[in-house]
C-alpha cells in the first residue's frame, strides 16, 4: 500500500484524490490546504482521515510515501524542496514552475533526496491527442509539420493565473501543455519567436499573444492564445496540423466516424488530403486524468521510473521563457 497526502485541495487536488480512491494499492492520508475550509470539505467528499492549513503538518506523517502538490504556481518550489527533503515522492501539478532556476531547485532537492518527482503533464496520456502523435509520426501528412493552436476567452477564476509573478497568463499557465506535447512528437525546440500584449488593464500577466515555435526536427508550433475577454465571451478557435501532404483536423463529426465506433466511445482525427479526400482515424475516449495518476502509482509500486520526470517540466518552461523573453526583446531567442 502506498500512502498519499494531497497539498491544494481545489479542482487538481479534487480529481487526483478521486482517481486514486479507485485504484487497489494506494490511499490518502490526509490532505491540506490554506483554507482549512477546502481541506475539510475534500476530506468528507472523498473520506480522507485527516486534514489541515499547513502543508508542513501534512510533510510530519511519517506514514505519508508521497504527494501530489496542487497548488498556485508560484508555490510549487517551496512545496517541492521541502516534501522532498521529508523523504516524500512528488508529482507536481503543471507548470513546475515560473522560471528556469525554480525548475532546477526543485530537481536537485529531489535529486539529493533520493526521491522521484513526477509532473502532471495530463495530455501525455490523452488518447485524443496521442492518436495525433502517432499520425503525425507515422507520417500521415508528411513532414515537416506546422501544429496550429489558436483560441480566446476569459481568464480562469483564480486571479492569480493572471498575475505576472503567480501564474504569468495562458502562454505559461495554458500553453504549457502543448510546448510539452510538442515536445512529446517533435523533439526538443530550437527557436521562439513571439509577442504579447495585455487587454486587462487590472491584472500584470501577458493574457494575449502568439507565439511561433521551431523545433529541431524542422516542425513547428505555432499558438494565439487569449484569457484577456469578458466573462461569457469566447473567440474562434483553430486546432489543426498541416503537412506538405495533406491536414489533421482534431475533430470529426460524430456521423463520419466508422462503423463499429460508437461516438460514445469513440472520437476521430479527420486526415484529409489531395482532392478533399478524407479519411477518419479513430481513438477510443479515456480518462486521461485517471489514466495518468494510475501509470503513476503503478511505477512508484514496481520500483520504475516515473512516466513524465521533472526534467521534461522544465524544458516546458525552458520554451515558457523563452516565449517571454521573446516579446519582451522583440527578438528571436534561440534555445541550447
Amino acid at each position: 500500500m502506498i500512502n498519499f497526502g494531497i497539498i491544494g485541495c481545489g479542482g487538481m487536488g479534487r480529481h487526483h484524490a478521486k482517481s486514486l480512491q479507485a485504484i487497489e494499492g494506494a490511499r490518502v492520508l490526509a490532505c491540506a490546504d490554506a483554507e482549512a475550509g477546502a481541506a475539510h470539505e475534500l476530506a468528507q467528499a472523498c473520506n480522507i482521515p485527516e486534514a489541515c492549513d499547513d502543508y508542513r503538518h501534512l510533510l510530519d506523517h511519517e506514514d505519508i510515501d508521497g504527494v501530489f502538490v496542487c497548488t498556485p504556481t508560484f508555490t510549487h518550489r517551496e512545496i517541492v524542496v521541502a516534501a522532498a527533503q521529508a523523504g516524500k515522492q512528488v508529482f507536481c501539478e503543471k507548470p513546475l514552475a515560473l522560471t528556469v532556476a525554480d525548475c532546477q531547485a526543485m530537481l536537485g532537492a529531489c535529486e539529493a533526496a533520493g526521491v522521484q518527482l513526477m509532473v502532471g503533464f495530463v495530455r501525455r496520456f490523452d488518447s485524443h491527442w496521442g492518436k495525433v502523435r502517432e499520425l503525425v509520426r507515422g507520417g500521415a501528412v508528411g513532414r515537416p509539420v506546422v501544429w496550429r493552436q489558436c483560441n480566446a476567452g476569459s481568464s480562469p477564476k483564480s486571479p492569480w493565473y493572471l498575475y505576472k509573478d503567480q501564474g504569468a497568463g495562458p502562454l505559461m499557465d495554458g500553453a504549457v501543455h502543448t510546448y510539452d506535447f510538442a515536445r512529446h512528437i517533435y523533439g526538443d525546440a530550437a527557436a521562439v519567436w513571439a509577442d504579447m500584449t495585455r487587454l486587462r488593464r487590472d491584472r500584470t500577466a501577458w493574457d494575449t499573444g502568439t507565439a511561433a515555435i521551431r523545433f529541431r526536427s524542422g516542425d513547428d508550433l505555432v499558438l494565439s492564445w487569449s484569457w484577456g475577454l469578458p466573462a461569457g465571451v469566447g473567440g474562434g478557435s483553430i486546432l489543426d496540423v498541416l503537412g506538405p501532404d495533406g491536414v489533421l483536423l482534431f475533430t470529426t463529426p460524430p456521423d463520419r466516424l466508422p462503423a463499429g465506433c460508437p461516438p460514445e466511445e469513440y472520437g476521430g482525427i479527420s486526415i484529409v488530403r489531395e482532392g478533399g479526400a478524407t479519411q477518419v482515424a479513430p481513438f477510443r475516449k479515456n480518462n486521461m486524468f485517471a489514466d495518468m495518476v494510475r501509470a503513476y502509482v503503478n511505477a512508484l509500486t514496481d520500483g520504475q521510473p516515473v512516466p513524465i520526470p521533472g526534467e521534461h517540466g522544465l524544458k516546458a518552461t525552458e520554451i515558457a521563457c523563452a516565449v517571454f523573453a521573446s516579446s519582451e526583446g522583440r527578438k528571436c531567442v534561440e534555445l541550447c
